[in-house]
């Protein structure tokens, strides 16, 4: 695979998914791309996560993008256990999904943005459950905020020879609440920095190898040792204040903020 890497790699109709700045590059006017992955397989048959994208070029040299995600959970069978017996409480179907709509320009020749909002649904609790009777749907809007850059092709012997770089801020936007219980509280969304560069060789017009790297770090805040509870707690804080509280500080200090982030290597070749 490539070790979800994606925000400087080349565009294609599934750049939604790193960096939608590289939208303003594709070359065809408008594709569509489906896939579907089974999940658990050897488990179960009906866990599955499905993924659909469509762009299309605009006149003004903007291109205009959009996205579903379905990540299905499958049939779970509710049951108590009472008086030695299984008593059924019903099933229901969680599920998960994203529905993304973005806009990519040009600012340059080689430079463009990209701007995409989302919205989040996880509908992953029953309501036969009276432990989770409370519960309802966890929603929330976010948006991603991205940069691409694509050199031209240098000569290099026989082969061409380009480089590009990409920035990504993801998921920037409210927290998701599934409900009024005591055991539910407002989860951060998983707002991501993204940072990566690649190396093109083109050995012909038809044959490309990609040499990618990327790094990416979560900017929540960190959770913290609360002394009365004896456990672990995260901050309550405001969007911003918390995306700045995980660039500048970590109670374990440089030592913990290097560990927070995730480094990523992948080559890729790609014909025709």
């Amino acid at each position: 695979g490539m070790a979800d890497i994606g925000v400087a790699s080349r565009p294609d109709v599934y750049s939604m998914a790193h960096n939608s700045a590289k939208y303003a590059f594709v070359t065809q006017k408008s594709a569509i791309g489906i896939s579907y992955t089974p999940w658990l397989g050897n488990i179960t048959g009906d866990i599955f996560l499905s993924y659909a994208n469509y762009y299309h070029r605009l006149p003004t040299n903007g291109t205009l993008a959009t996205s579903l995600r379905i990540f299905s959970l499958g049939e779970i069978e509710m049951t108590d256990y009472q008086g030695g017996q299984i008593i059924p409480l019903g099933s229901y179907h969680p599920f998960e999904l994203a529905i993304d709509i973005a806009y990519s320009m040009k600012l340059s020749t080689r430079l463009s943005m990209g701007v995409s909002l989302r919205y989040t649904r996880s509908d992953i609790s029953s309501r036969n459950d009276p432990l989770t009777d409370d519960f309802h749907a966890g929603r929330a809007f976010s948006a991603d905020l991205s940069l691409y850059y694509i050199s031209r092709k240098y000569k290099l012997k026989k082969m061409g020879l380009s480089f590009s770089w990409g920035i990504n801020i993801r998921d920037i936007g409210s927290r998701i609440d599934y409900g009024e219980s005591p055991i539910t509280s407002y989860d951060y969304l998983p707002t991501t920095l993204s940072l990566g560069g690649g190396l093109h060789l083109h050995h012909t017009e038809k044959n490309t190898f990609s040499f990618l790297i990327e790094t990416s770090k979560l900017l929540v805040p960190t959770p913290v040792w609360n002394e009365a509870e004896n456990a672990y707690t995260v901050p309550d804080t405001g969007l911003f204040e918390g995306i700045w509280s995980a660039l500048t500080r970590a109670p374990g200090g440089a030592r913990e903020k290097l560990s927070e982030y995730t480094l990523q290597c992948a080559t890729e070749w790609t014909y025709d």
